[in-house]
């Protein structure tokens, strides 16, 4: 579900401070900086998990969860009695780890356990947005252009919208189909021109085009037409709602799934830029980029020059290497 005015403020309210501690992070010394580096982190893992317990309520539970999950009771803004379903707290989700021994052991004999630290982030929150949605137009426009791959991650959909394919559904709407999308082009300054946007943009003018502006006359239209042309507008409207943009490093098993399907090769829609990428990373992640896509030996000779210079010259080395960060790569 779609989040409130209010949690919606929040969120970006958190990201902003997120992306904020990240920067700041960045720009201190691992070695000679590591008190401050901790204090820094330990306020990112308050922030995100106030925003992974916002999400949650707006997500549909896990059938795995439920043994785990309640509900609050609640007046909503006209004054009548809500319940919102499907809850679960942060400390019960990771309770199932410590039990069965993941959480690090304290000193011997005390039986205390304390919380591992969790890894660095690859990328900052601001960056592995805007290239996950760089990702995120890359799959719609691919997805558009196959129909049969389309109408099975439709079918996928409704079962579980429909409750066939999970044990828990909601009570509000038990008929409604929804249909959000994700302007993705809000996730940096690249994606408005890009390929992938572009193509999908062509997509649904294409059928804006073609299609009766008024519901009567739409549902008259989609049943007289063939099913070539049902199967086309099924295709651009299921990959309109294709949204897998993300603000912190997770698997995205379902999102991997539909872009193997599609034979999704990202190097055809995204290029290592200086605005794009390069400035966005350490220096270490752009020797490591170059390192990957030309040599290590041209890593070396770069080793030594300013962020500015670096990032150019990384520009030009890796222009038509076909290299990727990880997020970006296929998975499997």
């Amino acid at each position: 579900m779609d989040p409130s005015e209010e949690q919606q403020q929040r969120l970006d309210a958190i990201e902003a401070l997120v992306s904020e501690l990240e920067e700041q992070i960045e720009n201190l010394d691992p070695d000679g900086d590591s008190g401050a580096i901790d204090a820094l982190e330990a306020q990112q893992r308050e922030a995100e998990a106030e925003r992974e317990a916002i999400e949650q309520t707006l997500q549909q539970i896990d059938p795995r969860d439920l043994p785990l999950a309640g509900a609050v009771v609640y007046v909503n803004q006209r004054g009548e009695l809500s319940v919102l379903r499907g809850l679960v707290r942060v400390d019960d989700r990771k309770a199932p780890a410590v039990q069965d021994g993941t959480a690090a052991s304290g000193s011997a004999g005390t039986g205390s356990t304390t919380a591992p630290k969790p890894p660095k982030a690859e990328f900052s929150e601001k960056l592995l947005r805007q290239l996950t949605a760089h990702r995120t137009a890359a799959l719609r426009a691919t997805l558009a252009d196959n129909p049969s791959v389309a109408l099975r991650v439709l079918a996928w959909q409704l079962a579980l919208r429909t409750g066939l394919a999970s044990l828990y559904g909601r009570e509000d709407d038990p008929v409604e189909i929804r249909a959000d999308v994700t302007d993705v082009r809000k996730e940096g300054t690249d994606l408005a021109e890009c390929k992938a946007q572009q193509a999908m943009e062509a997509h649904r003018q294409r059928w804006g085009d073609r299609l009766p502006g008024q519901a009567p006359s739409l549902l008259a239209w989609v049943l007289k037409a063939g099913d070539e042309d049902v199967l086309d507008l099924l295709a651009v409207c299921t990959a309109s709602t294709l949204n897998a943009v993300q603000g912190r490093e997770a698997p995205q098993p379902m999102a991997d799934a539909i872009a193997a399907a599609v034979s999704l090769d990202m190097t055809a829609y995204w290029t290592p830029t200086v605005d794009g990428y390069f400035c966005a990373v350490p220096k270490a992640k752009v020797l490591e980029a170059v390192s990957e896509a030309v040599s290590p030996e041209a890593a070396r000779k770069l080793d030594g020059l300013k962020k500015e210079a670096l990032v150019a010259q990384a520009e030009q080395l890796l222009d038509g290497r076909r290299w990727l960060p990880s997020v970006l790569r296929a998975k499997g």
